[in-house]
Order: C-alpha cells, then structure tokens, then sequence
C-alpha cells in the first residue's frame, strides 16, 4: 500500500515539472514508461497496468509495454508482461510483436513469443511477415529461430517480393545464403507436388539430354526424370513425364539471318511483358485468331512480335518459352515470322541474376543441387533459344523494342544493328572469339537507366531520368527511320497511344487480376487494341 502511494506521488510530480515546462502529460508518461521499462521497475509498470491494461497502446499508439521491451530489448520485461497476459498477436500500428523482433533482431525474444504460440505467419495489411521483416534487414539470428517454427519463406507481400528478394535486393549475403538452403529444405515438406520441364541439352552432334525436375509433396520428395533422344534435322516427342501432357518439338539450330527491318508486311501482333503468364497468353492469341485451338500458328504471312520480358515472376516460364520456340519454327513455313526481344528480365537471367525467379524454380533447383544457371546454358536448346533474341526490329516504319529507345542512345550514335549485333556478340561468344571495344561501350550504355531495357522517361519522371518531350521523340524516331515506337517494361492499365500516336505502350500486366490482357495489332495501315475476349478497339 505503501508502494503504490510512493508511485502514486512520483508521478504526480513528474506530471507537475514537465508540465509546467511545456511538456503534455502523455508524452511524459511515454517517456516515464521506457525509463520504467530499462530500469525493471516491474511494480511501477504494474500499477500502470492495472490502471490502463496491458496493451493499452503507448507512444502516439504505436506501441504497447510489450512492443516497447522488445525494442529495448528487455526479455525480462517481456516475461513479465507475457506472465500479466500481454497479447502477443496484437497489431498495433500494422506491426506484431514478432514483426518487432524480427526488424530489431530480437532472437532471444522471438524465441519466448514462438513457444508460447506466436503467430509466425501472421502478415499485415500489406501483406508482411515477420520473415519477411527479418530478410530485409538481414537479421540473420532471427531468421533462423523463424526458420525452426517453419515460417514460410514463400510467402509474398503486396509488391511481390519473398523473403529470398528481400535478402538479395538489399545485399544480405549470409541471409541469402540461409535463406536459399532452408527455402530448398522448406519446399520439400511444405511446397505442393510441382514440376518443371523439359529442360533439353546436347549431349553431342545428333543426341539430346532432356530432364523434367519433379517435386511429390506426398512423399516428401524431390527428384529428376531424365531421357536421352537421337536427332537428325528435328525430333517430335510426347512427354516422358505423366503430368505433361505437351508434345515438343526440336530442331537442331539454325544460323539466324541478321535481320532487323522488315516491310511490306500485311498484319503485325505484338504482345507486352509475359512474365511466365503462358495461360493467359494463349487466351489473347486463340481469340484473337493468331493460333488455332491446337495451339499452332494461325497468322499466315504476319508478324507476331514478343516485347520482351518473358522471364521471371511467374510459375510457367518454361511452358511459355517451350509455346514461343513452337511459334518461331512454325510461323515461317506459312510466310509469317515471330519476333522475341530481349528485356531486362532477360539482361538478369543472362547475367546469373535470380532475385525475380518464381518460387518453384528457387526450390527444385536448390533442391536438386542445380544451378539455375545451367537451365539456360549456350548447350540447352532453351537457352540457345533465349540467345538469339534481338534488341529491336522495325516492322512497316513501327519501332519495336522492350523498354524504349531514349535520346540518350540518339546522342551515343548507337545502331540498331550494333545493338542487336553487339548483343548477339556478348551473350553467344566463347573464349576464343574476339569482341570489339564499342560493343562492349554499347553494352555498358544499353543496360543502363536511359537504354532500351530499364529506361522509362517515355511513361514516367525522375530526378535521374526525366520524361522525355515531344521534340526528343521526333528526333529519336527520325534517327531510327520509323514513324511509331511500341514499347513494353513500364506497365499500363491499357494499351494507349502517347505523344500525339507517336509512342504506343503495351505493357498491360498479365499477372493482375481485374485487368483486361490485351494485345496490339496492325493491319491494313491501321493500329488497334486487342481484348483477351477477341473485341477490339481502333487506336489511330
């Protein structure tokens, strides 16, 4: 009784002094509160609490007494709260406590929230985890006390990203490389019975290897199914592997016409940023009378344009690159031709950057001790497919290239033959080719924020990069001898024309829900907008 007529009067005159000073009452009682808090004054902090509660929330209510030791780091605080039936699931200010351990590094205490039932997935409204926190600040001590209550690494917030991109994204070295071990480790109790397939490499002249990577969540098993096949010219085979259903076809490569202006021709298809949305592509070209119910080329003598970034974020990326090699081969033996260009997602493979790679293929290849890399080698078909994309193709005075062309590549003097030549160069050479100095110039240049695959200054504004005016289109389009410039990589909500029909981009994104897929055709000097459903709209 004492005691709490001694508290009583301390803080009476606390609340007096800083009062009069000019302080408010809360925020003294804020700061009283965390000085209770360092110093363990358990029996102050109980007289609070039977005033106000134990979670009443504290600090412009972004906090509670429990939040608070947490971030102080007081575990015998947090014991003694927890012992006064603190929630430990509470969100206060869209955070948990956990969340709070996982930003602070808070192991010890994450630890005591998980044995007495802490919520290890819980996300807030934007979707976060606690492993999710904890990768992005590389609090490797927390991640593992997560990691052993079986948080999910998979798990993807409102922008998409998992906790592996938040340790890549932000250099979390020893974070990535724990991350990538438990996610392989994770997948095979947790992930559903996936596949990926077939992956096809030359084992010599006339044979091939193919392999599928299998996933049987049933048996808590990750394995490979492997073929090998003899081939002349090309090969037609079904799926050795039971869930496939697809046939394939394969031919032996051919040498590529160094080819990037075309005219006269009668119809162009061209289809924005894919990102492994090989179902609903399929919806846009069947509708829309460029493939037949089989799946097959149904374009005749035109055009069938891919904007670039085929790769990353989605779950069917070898489905869909699989569809566009079939396309390639087919299309010329009825007069057409398909166009695949290359877009930074591509610029990323190529260059063993993963951070974009959908789940699944993190997981089966981590698992199998595969390097991703490998899948996409000079000796794959698939990956000798991926090298032969160009930079940019003019078709009928239409400019097509995947982030856009900027005034910036005009002042470099840059070609777009060097482009696709240089390009072609770097990503197909071999210890004994010799690779002249410009292209790797115009390498440096073109993977920059003002070159074809990143640049954005035709849709947006920054400090580094500034939206491009009307004049320096003209000049970009005279320099380039075309007259409209399609571009992909900055997403739209539909495809529309900008500066005066002069830049069209077509970056609808396939991946959101609610959003019509659309494609861009010309035909009969006419450009329209193309609907999933087959309607269509004119643009100019």
């Amino acid at each position: 009784m004492n005691l709490r007529k001694h508290i009583v009067r301390f803080l009476f005159l606390i609340f007096t002094f800083y009062t009069l000073c000019g302080f408010s009452q809360q925020s003294v009682l804020d700061s009283t509160l965390i000085r209770f808090v360092d110093n363990n004054s358990t029996d102050s902090l109980e007289f609070f609490i039977k005033q106000k509660g134990v979670d009443h929330p504290i600090l412009d209510s972004n906090h509670t007494l429990l939040t608070i030791s947490i971030v102080r780091d007081n575990i015998s605080v947090v014991k003694f709260l927890m012992q006064r039936g603190a929630d430990i699931n509470l969100s206060i200010n869209n955070m948990t406590p956990l969340m709070h351990c996982a930003v602070n590094d808070r192991s010890e205490i994450a630890s005591l929230l998980l044995k007495n039932g802490a919520n290890v997935d819980q996300y807030n409204s934007h979707k976060n985890t606690a492993i999710l926190y904890a990768s992005r600040y590389g609090n490797l001590n927390t991640i593992k006390v997560l990691s052993q209550y079986r948080a999910n690494p998979f798990f993807r917030n409102f922008v998409g990203y998992n906790s592996l991109d938040y340790a890549e994204e932000f250099l979390k070295t020893e974070a990535v490389d724990f991350l990538r071990s438990y996610m392989a480790r994770f997948a095979k109790g947790a992930f559903p019975s996936t596949f990926d397939g077939p992956h096809i490499e030359w084992s010599g002249i006339n044979r091939l290897r193919a392999f599928y990577m299998v996933n049987d969540s049933l048996n808590a098993r990750l394995t490979t199914y492997k073929k090998s096949f003899r081939i002349r010219d090309s090969i037609n085979f079904k799926s050795f592997y039971s869930e496939d259903t697809l046939h394939y076809t394969i031919y032996k490569p051919i040498k590529q016409v160094n080819q990037d202006k075309f005219t006269n021709v009668d119809k162009v298809f061209a289809v924005g940023d894919l990102h492994g949305q090989y179902d609903s592509l399929l919806t846009l070209l069947l509708n829309n009378k460029v493939i037949d119910k089989d799946y097959n080329w149904n374009f005749g003598s035109g055009h069938l344009v891919f904007i670039g970034d085929l790769f990353d974020r989605g779950d069917k990326v070898t489905e869909l690159l699989w569809f566009v090699y079939k396309l390639w081969h087919q299309a010329p033996k009825s007069g057409g031709n398909v166009h695949v260009l290359i877009g930074n997602h591509e610029i990323l493979i190529l260059n063993k950057d993963y951070r974009y790679v959908n789940e699944k293929y993190t997981f089966l290849t981590r698992g199998l001790d595969i390097d991703f890399s490998y899948l996409y080698s000079n000796n794959t078909v698939l990956g000798n497919f991926l090298r032969s994309f160009k930079v940019a193709v003019t078709i009928n005075d239409i400019l097509f290239v995947h982030a856009g062309l900027s005034i910036f590549m005009v002042e470099q003097n840059v070609s777009i033959r060097e482009l696709n030549q240089f390009f072609n160069q770097i990503f197909n050479q071999t210890s004994k080719d010799f690779i002249p100095e410009r292209a790797f110039t115009v390498y440096s240049d073109a993977v920059s924020d003002k070159g074809p695959f990143w640049y954005r200054g035709y849709i947006t504004e920054s400090n580094l990069v500034p939206k491009a005016r009307q004049d320096e289109v003209e000049r970009v389009l005279n320099f380039f001898n075309a007259k409209v410039m399609v571009i992909g990589h900055t997403e739209v909500l539909s495809i529309e024309t900008l500066y005066n029909g002069k830049v069209i981009p077509i970056n609808v994104p396939f991946h959101r829900v609610g959003i019509v897929k659309q494609g861009l055709l010309y035909q009969n000097e006419k450009i329209y907008k193309c609907n999933s459903d087959g309607t269509v709209q004119l643009l100019m």
